[in-house]
């Protein structure tokens, strides 16, 4: 079985979010089971852009960030970047109607590798879902944050 994974999935799994644990649960169940966990090359530079856009807001601290990243990094994620993905990807975010085309890396390299696509992003996962119905979130099933 292959995964793709995105950036909003991958980030609570170094950091204390409200769906960390149930990122973590999922992450364990696939690593467990021999998955293959995939993500298109832009999540190498999202990570580093999320964490840092996170740290100039300070909502989280410089040596958590660091420690987020080395562990982040250090994931069993294969990085791929297969050819035309991104005029793919922009013509999807035209479907879909969406201003930028970043998540969309993530819904074509999953149709591409015929692999569940899963996200924390539940509105994305809402407007991906209906071009690629193989789109998962755990969003719904984590508990709110008061």
């Amino acid at each position: 079985m292959k995964v793709v994974v995105d950036t909003s999935f991958v980030l609570p799994l170094a950091l204390a979010e409200a769906r960390s644990l149930k990122a973590r649960m999922k992450w364990s169940q696939w690593v467990s089971a021999g998955t293959e966990i995939l993500a298109p090359t832009l999540l190498a530079y999202e990570v580093p852009a999320s964490l840092r856009n996170k740290v100039h807001r300070d909502l989280l601290k410089q040596d958590e960030a660091r420690m987020a990243l080395d562990l982040l990094f250090a994931l069993p994620i294969n990085l791929v970047r297969p050819t035309d993905l991104h005029r793919q990807a922009y013509d999807a975010a035209e479907e879909l109607l969406l201003p930028t085309a970043y998540d969309c890396h993530f819904l074509v390299l999953a149709e591409l590798l015929q692999a569940e696509l899963w996200t924390l992003d539940e509105k994305f996962q809402g407007k991906a879902v209906g071009r690629y119905a193989n789109t998962h979130t755990i969003a719904a099933e984590a508990p709110k944050s008061t």
